[in-house]
């Protein structure tokens, strides 16, 4: 009876002892899921444009906080490795890296060996956002991608953490719905036509033409600035009034659509084309006349003569048809001068403005001459 007594009692032990070696060892292999309630995320932007972002930081640090607690590394390194550098550092081991160089002759092997498993497993950890409708393939390499865009309501969004074998994080994924995104403001292009111009500058029928678009403030309410203008493509370099010139709306509107993305404004394409006349183009009779030229070579003084450029075109004053500027270069060198202007009635000079050489201001840039081609109406005399 005894010995029956023993055997229980020895049976009940080993019991405990199996209880206990079995809690053990789930201790030491637990694994933690991460995308616990405390893991915040942020919905923003507009209906299909919407954007949504988990907070990345916080999963990395906390999942590199529990590797770190596995391989016992101590707070200074937990802190040189886990608290100061950033969450993509972290995740992909960097920080381990540049801790174990910066201290390559302080540590002991033990310690070189401890971080170095540390570093293992963290790097076999990915992180991972995605519609939930395409989900991504599988792939061998980290993945550390907290955020996904091109959003609408009603969609969904996973995100998924995958980690290696050792690692006391669980493979787990969250599914988040996404809602709250405010509609967009869309425009049709062609209605914005009435409020684009064409510029044209030069002498009509000469080579120093240009021609572009500009907008009124009306556009630039709905799109801002910065957008740049219709391109009016390769127009010819002789250019005359009456000629029509077509801008390029269609890639202009998917150029504008990009830099408004997520700004609330949407052009719509509508297959309508914008047609310009090309008006305002200086008459070449502006540059026959020899009192003009005569007064040129008076204004320029000791100042090149090869190249003099006269900017500006059809006067807004009644009593004079062309208001002309003129532009010297000096030397061979890339400084312009600029001197006053000539005030001319039908063919003849009636009014010129006279300085001396040394009271013209000077423009010190390299490409002046593509400036003075591109910002006027020129012709370049011979």
């Amino acid at each position: 009876m005894k010995l029956l007594r023993n055997r229980k009692v020895i049976a009940s032990l080993i019991a405990v002892a199996a209880i206990l070696a079995l809690g053990a060892f789930w201790f030491a292999n637990r694994k933690t899921d991460v995308l616990d309630d405390e893991v915040s995320t942020k919905i923003s932007g507009y209906n299909t444009q919407g954007d949504f972002e988990v907070d990345g930081g916080t999963i990395a640090k906390k999942i590199a906080t529990l590797i770190a607690d596995k391989e016992k590394l101590t707070d200074e390194e937990k802190n040189a490795i886990i608290d100061e550098p950033s969450d993509v550092t972290v995740i992909n081991g960097e920080s381990a890296e540049d801790y174990l160089e910066g201290r390559a002759t302080s540590l002991t092997q033990e310690d070189h060996e401890r971080i170095a498993e540390y570093m293992k497993l963290i790097k076999s950890v990915s992180i991972n956002t995605y519609k939930s409708s395409e989900k991504p393939g599988k792939t061998n390499e980290q993945v550390y991608r907290t955020g996904c865009s091109g959003l609408k309501n009603g969609d969904s969004v996973t995100v998924s953490v995958r980690t290696g074998d050792g690692v006391p994080v669980a493979d787990s994924e969250k599914t988040y719905k996404i809602s709250g995104l405010k509609k967009i403001r869309k425009y049709k292009v062609s209605s914005l036509y009435k409020y684009m111009h064409l510029r044209t500058g030069g002498v009509d029928g000469s080579e120093n033409c240009y021609a572009h678009v500009y907008m009124d403030k009306k556009i630039h309410d709905i799109i801002g600035y910065g957008t740049g203008t219709p391109d009016v493509g390769e127009t010819p370099r002789i250019l005359k009034n009456g000629d029509s010139i077509t801008p390029d709306i269609e890639s202009w509107t998917k150029y504008v659509n990009k830099c408004l993305y997520n700004k609330g404004r949407q052009l719509i394409y509508d297959n309508k084309t914008l047609t310009f006349t090309v008006r305002g183009l200086a008459s070449p009779k502006t540059v026959d006349c020899n009192d003009v030229l005569s007064e040129l070579d008076k204004m320029a003084g000791n100042f090149s003569k090869r190249r003099v450029f006269l900017e500006n075109g059809p006067s807004t004053d009644a009593k004079v048809d062309y208001t002309l500027g003129v532009w010297y270069q000096n030397g061979n060198s890339s400084s312009w001068y600029e001197c006053d202007c000539l005030k001319l009635k039908g063919n003849r000079l009636v009014k010129s403005s006279r300085s001396t050489p040394g009271e013209y201001p000077s423009y010190n840039t390299e490409g002046m001459l593509n400036s003075v081609l591109n910002n006027g109406k020129y012709v370049e005399i011979k």
